[in-house]
């Protein structure tokens, strides 16, 4: 899933993920591999700062949550993970 908001899209609007307020873009369903290796490439790897952030997905397409993302990624082999991007 593939889907673009503005930061939590409640209203009023609050910050998700740990700070972003403006428009975001986000991509779910990502193995924890692929999320590692996007945030690396594109970030710093730290799903919890940075333009790229990132948390584990409990169900597929999650809501974007309002409060920190993770601290690190665990690779397991079976965790999902939604990176979302600062526009």
């Amino acid at each position: 899933m593939l889907g673009v908001q503005t930061g939590n899209a409640a209203a009023p609007v609050a910050a998700a993920l740990g700070g972003f307020t403006s428009l975001i873009i986000c991509s779910a369903n990502l193995p924890d591999k692929i999320a590692i290796a996007v945030d690396t490439q594109m970030d710093d790897g730290v799903p919890s700062t940075g333009t790229v952030r990132g948390f584990l997905q409990a169900a597929p397409n999650p809501a974007v949550p309002n409060g920190t993302p993770e601290v690190a990624y665990a690779e397991t082999g079976t965790n999902v993970y939604t990176l979302c991007r600062a526009l």
